[in-house]
């Protein structure tokens, strides 16, 4: 058995708390929820999850490098380094039931987060819970990658995207700030190449907005080529920020996910629609 040094446990403490922010520490959580944001996105994005949940749920929303508090820290342009910073950071605290949840390229971030846990035999989690993202294989990334166009073109299309306040994408100032953060998770994002063998064993649940014209139904369906495991797909009102209007309906999905997970009655409803 290796022996861990004071100093090395507060070492690898210091870089859980700085890459995981928990809203609300639980004593003896029975399960601890994971939360990837969206491109651009950080910790604060989940901020209104906080208080939804059973007391056993423990949430642990991801702050990447680069964005508040992080925000002298440079943004990491690689889903390889990217996944493999995530799972040192989330390790420690993977001493109890887990569940991933990612949006968008959250959602492909958790996917290969469930992979590089498996390959490095660290512990795999309950559920898989994808948002806004068809399945790695049912999808091509842009002709033009939004990370090579000039500031001013990137800046109209996440204003397409819907996703940030206007308030925020007219404030120059604070752009400056955010247009190479969001650069580089897109430059993460755009340069990661599907690849689906080895399939994980895990079940997910993959959840989209019913407007999303990103998300068809097949390429939401299609998660299921993905894993071995049980594959429920649901569709929500809303666009592909379904997740800011219809978070009441998300939080009770989510809750009964993690209550049939961990075996106990759910709180509310939230049936699911199995995939075959």
């Amino acid at each position: 058995m290796t022996l861990q040094s004071d100093d090395q446990s507060s070492v690898e403490e210091g870089e859980t708390r700085r890459w995981l922010v928990r809203p609300q520490r639980v004593v003896d959580p029975s399960v601890r929820l994971f939360l990837l944001p969206h491109a651009g996105g950080s910790a604060s994005t989940f901020r209104a999850w906080n208080g939804e949940f059973p007391s056993y749920v423990e949430l642990c929303a991801v702050q990447l490098p680069g964005r508040e508090g992080r925000f002298k820290e440079p943004p990491i342009r690689s889903m390889r380094e990217l996944v493999s910073a995530v799972s040192e950071a989330i390790v420690p605290l993977l001493d109890r039931p887990f569940v991933l949840f990612g949006h968008s390229m959250g959602a492909i971030v958790a996917f290969e987060l469930v992979r590089h846990l498996i390959a490095t035999s660290s512990p795999a989690p309950l559920d898989l819970i994808v948002s806004g993202h068809a399945a790695p294989g049912a999808f091509c990334h842009r002709a033009r990658p939004l990370h090579r166009l000039p500031d001013k073109e990137l800046i109209e299309t996440i204003r397409q995207f819907g996703g940030t306040l206007q308030v925020v994408l007219d404030d120059r100032e604070l752009m400056e700030i955010q247009v190479p953060v969001i650069r580089a998770d897109f430059e993460a994002y755009e340069t990661w190449m599907p690849k689906v063998d080895p399939a994980i064993e895990c079940p997910i649940l993959a959840v989209s907005g019913e407007g999303d014209a990103s998300v068809s139904t097949e390429a939401l369906e299609a998660w299921q080529e993905v894993t071995t495991g049980r594959c429920d797909c649901r569709h929500l009102p809303g666009a592909h920020f379904y997740t800011k209007a219809g978070q009441a309906l998300l939080f009770r999905l989510i809750a009964a996910r993690l209550a049939s997970a961990l075996g106990r009655e759910p709180d509310s409803g939230g049936g699911f629609t199995s995939v075959p």
